[in-house]
């Protein structure tokens, strides 16, 4: 192997991040027992005692199950009849599993991913969960921020030095919009900013609620800034009260766990890389670069990417060459591992996180350096996770059987596209006699009653995993394009 220190590119690299620049990211599945000890079928009975809404074939959709797709898949509406599309949706997902043919092995190596990501979902928030713990005094500290509006303005540059001169020259505050005339380096201003509790970075935050109007802060580094801001002035939006605190604080404690759990994470991913260094082959690295360059020097729109999708896969199919060379190789207590180039080839084409589309080459390496690196620190996690016995979590087990039967679903339905040579309205009319056919060979009962009088949130938000930002915590069903086109009951 040879080693090479660039800085990023391939060498050997230590893998822990310093905490302030980790970034928190956000999971969930599993096939055969020759990719994981964890062996479900697409077809799942009802446990013992528990309420069911639908009955399709041999798998039961009970109240649990319907309720966390519900409340965390990427769908809107929350009226009755949203209520009954979701319920067919998943219906027809899961006739669409049932009768879906082998998967390719395409489909099965997304499959390993998704156990893997289910691992590591359950492992962090168990961890986070055993780490935060707010308490009151800090809810009614923020509970007083809360209650007030700022208005600030602010300074920023990329240097500390330039940060440092601004807040030597107007430290009394005086003349603080002129100050940039009177500087070597390069600020910008931002003038009469509206600031709001819980609207920007929490340490930001933190320094603006303690200023007394025409005070200065010292500069404070966040997000690739340094800034130096000054209070203008701040609004009382409310009076204080022993009502409005009854109101606020459950927000304003969700809100504080929230930031716990990122800083957290972050610590638990620290702790986890100490020790660990990944070298990375010269010569392997380059005919990478090489690879997928060309294929993805487009800056693609990322409104265009759906949650699901596990994009730019083209890019990475595009590779015929790669060999079993050994690109990657990770030292350290928690895992020891070496990857090829085609080991490495398919873990980023499976990896929920989009590759970097950069039109500058050097900035390009940068972030596949990067994307390389969140790919070890996943499978650390991973191997942490299994180590701690998640292989077997029935949080693990739940998830996976989700994700089993959207993917096989996904399957089964790109198939039957792929094979429709038709216009849109004929292929929804195919589509349709197609789903009919199959529920009335598995059956299809439906427990309208108990849905109907089911308690859940009053808006759906759509809920990512934590490691993996591009991933929903649940799948939108597959069957929701031709939700209340069939009737069911």
């Amino acid at each position: 192997m040879i080693k090479e220190s660039l800085t990023p590119g391939p060498g050997t690299i230590n893998l822990v991040r310093p905490i302030s620049i980790i970034k928190p990211f956000i999971f969930a599945f599993v096939f055969a027992s020759l990719f994981s000890p964890i062996l479900l079928s697409c077809q799942s009975s009802s446990p013992p005692g528990e309420s069911w809404l639908a009955i399709v074939g041999t798998d039961t959709i009970t109240v649990n199950q319907y309720s966390l797709r519900y409340e965390t898949a990427p769908h809107t509406g929350f009226a009755e009849t949203a209520r009954i599309d979701f319920l067919d949706a998943l219906i027809i997902e899961s006739l669409f599993a049932q009768d879906a043919a082998t998967m390719s092995d395409q489909y099965q190596d997304y499959l390993e991913q998704l156990v893997a990501e289910a691992r590591v979902e359950a492992y962090l928030t168990d961890q986070i969960e055993l780490r935060v713990a707010i308490p009151d005094e800090a809810v009614r500290q923020h509970f007083i921020y809360s209650l007030r509006t700022l208005t600030v303005d602010a300074w920023a540059s990329e240097d500390s030095a330039t940060a440092v001169e601004i807040f030597g020259l107007c430290g009394d505050g005086s003349e603080f919009k002129q100050v940039g005339k009177r500087i070597a380096g390069t600020a910008y201003l931002f003038a009469e900013m509206t600031v709001q509790w819980n609207s920007t970075d929490p340490i930001l935050e933190a320094v603006l609620y303690e200023l007394v109007p025409g005070e200065v802060s010292r500069p404070v580094y966040v997000d690739g800034f340094w800034w130096v801001a000054r209070l203008e002035r701040y609004e009382q939006t409310r009076i204080p009260s022993d009502q409005a605190y009854i109101e606020l604080a459950p927000w304003i404690r969700d809100a504080l766990e929230a930031r716990s759990a990122r800083d957290e994470q972050n610590q638990i991913l620290a702790d986890a890389m100490r020790g660990h260094t990944m070298d990375v082959d010269p010569v392997g690295w380059h005919w990478l670069v090489d690879q997928l360059y060309p294929e993805l020097d487009e800056p693609q729109d990322p409104r265009l990417g759906i949650p699901f999708t596990m994009f730019p896969e083209t890019a990475v199919e595009s590779i015929n060459n790669a060999s079993a060379d050994p690109l990657v190789e990770i030292q350290g207590p928690t895992l020891t591992s070496t990857w090829s180039r085609s080991d490495l080839v398919e873990r980023l084409r499976v990896a929920p996180r989009p590759l970097p589309r950069e039109i500058d080459v050097d900035h390009f390496q940068r972030k596949l350096f990067d994307h390389v690196r969140w790919l070890v620190e996943f499978a650390v996690l991973d191997q942490l996770a299994k180590n701690s016995g998640y292989g077997d979590h029935a949080r693990v087990r739940r998830d996976v059987n989700i994700w089993q039967t959207h993917l096989q679903a996904r399957y089964n339905l790109n198939h039957i596209l792929a094979n429709m040579v038709s216009d849109s309205a004929s292929a929804d009319k195919m589509m349709l006699t197609y789903i009919k056919e199959v529920a009335d060979r598995e059956g299809v009962l439906i427990n309208l009653d108990l849905l109907n009088n089911l308690e859940l949130i009053d808006v759906p938000v759509m809920v990512r995993k934590r490691h993996f930002p591009n991933r929903p915590a649940t799948p939108l069903p597959v069957g929701y394009p031709w939700a209340g086109e069939i009737n069911f009951q």
